[in-house]
């Protein structure tokens, strides 16, 4: 949504107009969590599962590398996925989703019990779902929130009002997105984190969750069912006596927020006080008040003065790990009165000391028609491996726009177009990225490129009119686009900016081995930005230049095995490519490792020697050859096997296609002989 527009005159030469995202429905919004059941008569225990085909997760949270992985490879595997829903607020129909959308919430909700350390849900509960589904149209179609929706609501239900009764509610998000927020538990009414603690709680084993889509005028929501036949069961077992977020142990940064917490069932924390250090250094901290109500009894913290209360405020990161000591004392009714413990945010883009690299031992010219070995190292919680391996060659690539999008698939809005004349550093044509709505504008070079040591990206590049919300990056992924890393970002200046074009380039030498893909993100947070497509407003992009570089020749075969090995019988004398990756759990990837160059040499010629025969001080050494491709021969000579081999300069080679005969005088004592072909 747009509001206030605010116009700017720019020296009499012409007025743009600048808007600012608002800050209301275009970001989630929570209500306040709901109340636990009196009673469980009638909610289902565990029987079957419907959807969901998602192992039990397990992470090692003292492990940085073991969190690094199950981040990229678990938590990313239910970023984006397409809802393809049937909902239709308009209309009241409340629709079904795709299961790979239940199946990725599902996901999410796994990964950070997991993290939590304690035990997963182990189904979507049908009944549950289905009412969770008109509870998320009721949400959406009126635009609020609500556990107690009043008849007069648009698609109103009775199963609609008992799924909001029981269900976290989210407006502005869904799904897998929704799961996050409930952890983040931002906004004034959410200071005892209910949301949270309810998706942590360790009795859980059933939820259900309803998603609608944005559509028109009406917003996206999810419901997501909390409680089950099992809320006053006993607690089980979890990694830690109590469950805090963040846990104690390494913590992506992207799911640190600014509210944390620690539960314990029954424990009295009106009396407790919380210190922090980063780093080492003291840090402030505000304690929110006790409420009990929301699953296990939770103390509530706030580090460095925080604001809690706003969606737009992130938990401050450098890009360094950065440790942080909790210590928390008088604590009451529990088998503990103090905690103490360390969360390490991280970047989990960077690899740490403990990073794995999958690099590939085996020979690097293997025999064709012959099995070669190759292995990796073995990673935790890997299950399975993933090889590929196929011809490479020299790539190097060139677009200066002229030829259209020929280099580069574009995720751009339709209202402008990408390929421009107006604006261009030479020929005809450049690339142009604009923001005529908030959506990051994208251009993705089409294949991978395997980076060598001396590759590097050039392009020339101008930024015009653009705020500073407007960012240009280059962007890499080693992961087919699952996630990136970002090389190069230039924020706009908030005036005309670049006038001409400069040249950029960025040497990808520290990625040397790996297969990346690449990109060209113009992208926009909240804040105030530039919507016009004219001349000079955004980012253009011209001669895009990539240097010394290897590509697939033909797409991969890939090869699934259950070990950290792979036996390859390359079958032509053609430069080889061979990566490997390993799956987590049976389904979820992690990034492909260093490509092994492999030379495939022939095998070793077949000689069958027949027997030598002395003729007019000559001798003469007829052989023949097999399977061989051999066109340079030479006969060795040795008077004692012992001392060695040495070549005999005099010798003859006669050819009759197979049969070939050596023909050398024959002088001194006895003397040995062998046929040597290349």
């Amino acid at each position: 949504m747009r509001r206030g527009p605010l116009t700017l005159r720019i020296a009499g030469v012409f007025i743009l107009t600048q808007v600012l995202l608002s800050h209301g429905l275009t970001e989630t919004q929570l209500g306040e969590p709901p109340k636990p059941p009196a009673s469980v008569d009638g909610l289902p225990r565990v029987r079957y599962r419907i959807q969901q085909s998602t192992p039990t997760f397990s992470v090692d949270t003292s492990s940085r590398e073991q969190v690094r992985n199950f981040y990229n490879a678990v938590y990313i595997a239910s970023e984006s996925v397409p809802m393809n829903s049937t909902a239709d607020q308009a209309n009241c129909f409340p629709g079904t989703n795709a299961p790979a959308y239940y199946e990725a919430t599902f996901t999410r909700i796994n990964w950070f019990r997991a993290m939590a350390g304690v035990p997963p849900i182990t189904q979507f509960d049908p009944t549950y779902c289905r009412k969770n589904q008109q509870a998320a149209l009721v949400m959406s179609a009126n635009g609020a929130l609500s556990h107690y929706p009043p008849s007069d609501w648009s698609c109103w239900t009775p199963e609609a009002y008992e799924a909001a009764q029981n269900s976290n509610l989210a407006l502005g998000s869904s799904g897998p997105d929704s799961i996050t927020s409930y952890i983040w538990d931002f906004g004034t009414g959410n200071s005892a984190v209910g949301h949270r603690r309810w998706l942590l709680y360790p009795q859980t084993r059933i939820m259900g969750t309803g998603d609608v889509p944005k559509q028109g005028p009406y917003y996206s929501a999810n419901a997501t069912w909390i409680f089950d036949g099992h809320y006053f069961d006993p607690r089980p077992p979890t990694r830690s006596p109590y469950v805090a977020w963040p846990p104690p142990g390494y913590v992506p940064y992207t799911v640190v927020f600014p509210r944390w917490s620690i539960s314990y069932p029954g424990a009295d924390f009106s009396s407790a006080n919380v210190t922090m250090k980063s780093n080492g250094t003291p840090i402030t901290v505000s304690l929110e008040p006790v409420q009990a109500g929301y699953g296990e009894n939770t103390l509530v913290w706030i580090p460095m003065g925080l604001n809690a209360n706003s969606y737009s405020t992130t938990f401050p990161f450098n890009g360094t790990d950065t440790t942080y000591e909790v210590s928390i004392t008088g604590i009451a009714n529990a088998p503990f009165t103090s905690v103490n413990y360390t969360v390490t945010v991280f970047d989990p883009q960077l690899p740490g000391s403990d990073y794995i690299p999958l690099n590939i031992t085996g020979p690097a010219a293997p025999v064709i028609g012959q099995p070669n070995l190759y292995s990796i190292p073995q990673i935790v919680n890997a299950t399975k491996y993933q090889w590929r391996h196929a011809k490479v060659g020299p790539t190097n690539i060139f677009d200066g726009a002229e030829a259209g999008l020929v280099n580069f698939d574009a995720a751009t809005s339709s209202s402008y177009d990408v390929i421009q004349q107006d604006v261009k550093a030479r020929g005809k044509y450049a690339f142009h990225l604009a923001h005529p709505e908030p959506a990051d504008q994208i251009l993705t070079l089409k294949y991978p490129v395997i980076v060598c040591t001396n590759t590097v990206l050039s392009f020339q590049s101008r930024l015009g009119w653009a705020t500073s919300n407007q960012i240009a990056k280059v962007q890499l992924s080693l992961d087919e686009g699952r996630t990136w890393i970002t090389l190069y970002s230039q924020p706009g200046t908030g005036s005309a900016g670049e006038l001409t074009f400069t040249t950029r380039s960025i040497p990808l030498t520290s990625y040397a081995g790996r297969t990346i893909h690449l990109r060209f993100n113009y992208s926009i947070t909240y804040g105030s930005y530039y919507p016009q497509t004219s001349a000079g407003v955004g980012w253009y992009l011209d001669n895009i230049l990539i240097t010394n570089a290897m590509g697939w020749i033909e797409p991969p075969n890939i090869v699934a095995t259950t070990t950290n090995s792979l036996t390859l019988t390359p079958s032509q004398l053609t430069q080889l490519g061979l990566q490997a990756r390993a799956l987590l759990f049976d389904l979820y990837p992690i990034e492909w490792g260093p490509v092994l160059f492999l030379t495939p040499a022939p095998p070793p010629p077949i000689i069958i020697l027949y027997t030598p025969t002395l003729s007019s001080n000559n001798v003469y050494i007829p052989f023949e050859l097999q399977a061989s491709t051999a066109t340079l021969f030479k006969l060795l000579e040795s008077t004692n096997l012992i001392a060695g081999w040495t070549t005999n300069t005099q010798a003859t080679l006669i050819s009759n296609n197979n049969t070939l005969l050596f023909v050398t005088p024959s002088v001194g004592p006895l003397r040995f002989y062998r046929i040597l072909a290349h």
